[in-house]
């Protein structure tokens, strides 16, 4: 059995009573404080894992990297590259964030070749963050046949897109490599590797 609606009576009509001027602007204020208090932490909580996520990328890259030299019984380098087909040469002035490519040195030159070394790995142009950035102007890491690194301790700093008021990086970190390969992250992001 259907139930049907009874009609009003006649002369009466039906109120729909929506938002008033006055609870639109109390909404609109509860809505602009939770903002003004969330904004600032979700800023920084999507800068810190921007620069975690690339940090991770890159020391990820590096153990890739050993372990192919040390599977492989050669020389493999990791190098920066802003094409994903070759290694930039001269000082960086872009920094790492321009990516970098993995490649098996086969025939012992020091200079990727693709018609005989092996490229193992690239990684493209890393928007997110603003710069990976050597204080030795490293534009290379090469791991020996026995998974030492050439360069010696190397320290990088990972520096995120977001700006505070002082245009200063609202997250930072930075990430200590030793001769055999093992990586530390420093919070401050200091690049002082002494300690590793």
């Amino acid at each position: 059995m259907l139930c049907k609606s009874r009609p009003l009576p006649v002369g009466t009509h039906a109120t729909v009573r929506g938002f008033g001027f006055v609870e639109l602007l109390v909404t609109i204020s509860i809505i602009g404080l939770l903002l003004t208090v969330a904004l600032p932490s979700m800023t920084r909580f999507i800068a810190q894992w921007q620069v975690t996520d690339t940090l991770n990328a890159f020391s990820s890259s590096l153990r890739v990297a050993r372990a192919e030299a040390i599977k492989r019984g050669r020389a493999v380098y990791m190098c920066r590259s802003n094409n994903g087909t070759s290694c930039a040469t001269g000082m960086p002035t872009e920094g790492w964030q321009t990516g970098w490519i993995i490649y098996v040195d086969n025939n012992g030159s020091g200079v990727y070749d693709p018609t005989i070394d092996v490229l193992l790995k690239v990684q493209n142009t890393v928007n997110t963050i603003d710069s990976i950035g050597s204080t030795a102007g490293l534009s290379n890491f090469r791991f020996s046949s026995t998974g030492i690194l050439n360069t010696g301790m190397q320290g990088l700093t990972f520096n995120s897109k977001q700006m505070n008021a002082s245009a200063n990086s609202i997250y930072l970190r930075g990430l200590c490599i030793s001769r055999t390969g093992r990586t530390r992250v420093v919070a401050d992001g200091s690049t002082d590797c002494t300690s590793l």
